[in-house]
């Protein structure tokens, strides 16, 4: 197993760690509100379920990238992932907007802790799953570039013929001592 294989892993692990963990607050934050969860809060957990779920898949493709399919694809489910993450945390962060989670006025102002039962722990939890989100975002940037790498990698070693990277020699045509 190479080094590009290693740190894929690598983030794989971190990627589930980060899912799991926003998937545990968003979850315990739903279950907090009174009339229904924000819409915020709930993208919140699509975008960790749809990781959780792809990951399903990135795991083996990151071990052996024969297993991906066509490599591009990997790069795909990760570009995907990044962009859920990233809005769900540009979305979370906007609809936060406090900075004190103790000021009763704030939180019964915002639109992410006045519909809960415990405003102060909601703002905690949602503050958490929003730096979460971000680790979250990061790692599947770097992943991102990495299975782009490899994608380029496997590209060029199968148009060599398997000799590694680089453009394939075209065939020679025999020489007139040859014929």
């Amino acid at each position: 197993m190479g080094a590009a294989e290693m740190t894929s892993l690598g983030l794989r692990v971190a990627e589930l760690i980060f899912s799991v963990i926003v998937m545990a607050l968003s979850g315990n934050m739903i279950s907090m509100y009174i009339d229904g969860s924000p819409p915020s809060v709930n993208y919140a957990m699509f975008a960790s379920a749809f990781s959780i779920f792809t990951l399903i898949y990135l795991f083996p493709a990151s071990v052996n990238t024969n297993l991906s399919g066509h490599p591009i694809v990997m790069v795909v489910v990760d570009t995907l992932n990044a962009i859920w993450f990233l809005t769900s945390g540009i979305v979370l962060a906007s609809r936060i907007k406090v900075f004190d989670c103790d000021s009763q006025g704030i939180l019964e102002d915002n639109r992410v802790t006045n519909d809960s039962a415990e405003p102060p722990k909601t703002c905690r939890e949602a503050k958490s799953t929003d730096a979460f989100l971000w680790f979250a975002w990061a790692c599947y940037t770097a992943s991102m570039i990495v299975s782009f790498i490899q994608a380029m990698r496997s590209r060029g070693a199968s148009r060599a013929g398997g000799r590694g990277g680089g453009r394939a020699r075209p065939a020679k045509s025999p020489m007139m001592t040859q014929v």
